[in-house]
C-alpha cells in the first residue's frame, strides 16, 4: 500500500481519508469518509464517480482517542534522547483481550505519533504512523460526501 492522506476533526468525529493502492500492475485510490456520531462511512471512488453508504459500527474511541480504559506506558523524546531536541511523546496502551493497542501522542497537543491494535474478529493486526502533520483543516468541504453519494 502506498501512503494515504487523512484529514481528521477531532471535535465533530469526522476522518476523511485518501487512499492509494496497487492491485497487480495497476493503481487506484479510494476516498473514505467516516461520519462517527452519525454511525455512516461513504467508500468511493472519484474516477468512476461509484459511492457506497455504510454502517459505521466501529466507535471514535477506537481511532483516535485514548480510550478511558488505556493505562499510561511511559513519555519518551523521539527524534533524539534529549530535552528540546526532540518530540516528548506520551505512550498509552492497553493489553485488554478484545481491542488490546499501543499509541504514542504528542505530550503538549495530542496529535497522534502512531498507533497499533489487533482486531479479534479479523484475527489481523493494524500500525499506522502518522507525518507531515499540519494543525488545522484547509478544506472542511473534504467531510462532505460528493453528491453522487447515496444518501439513504
Amino acid at each position: 500500500m502506498m501512503p494515504s492522506r487523512l484529514s481528521v476533526d477531532s471535535f465533530k468525529h469526522l476522518i476523511y481519508m485518501h487512499e492509494y493502492r496497487i492491485l497487480g500492475p495497476s493503481r487506484t485510490s479510494f476516498d473514505f469518509i467516516l461520519q462517527f456520531d452519525l454511525g455512516i462511512q461513504y467508500i468511493f471512488n472519484q474516477e468512476y464517480k461509484n459511492c457506497t453508504r455504510q454502517v459505521l459500527t466501529a466507535k471514535w474511541e477506537d481511532y483516535y482517542s485514548i480510550p478511558p480504559s488505556a493505562n499510561f506506558y511511559t513519555e519518551d523524546y523521539i527524534g533524539s534522547g534529549q530535552q528540546f531536541n526532540g518530540v516528548l511523546v506520551n505512550v498509552w496502551g492497553s493489553n485488554s483481550t478484545d481491542k488490546p493497542f499501543t499509541g504514542a501522542w504528542t505530550s503538549d497537543s495530542c496529535i497522534p505519533v502512531f498507533h497499533t491494535y489487533y482486531d479479534p474478529s479479523s484475527k489481523s493486526f493494524s500500525y499506522v504512523t502518522y507525518y507531515n502533520i499540519t494543525v488545522g483543516i484547509a478544506n472542511p468541504n473534504i467531510f462532505v460526501p460528493p453528491s453522487y453519494c447515496p444518501t439513504q
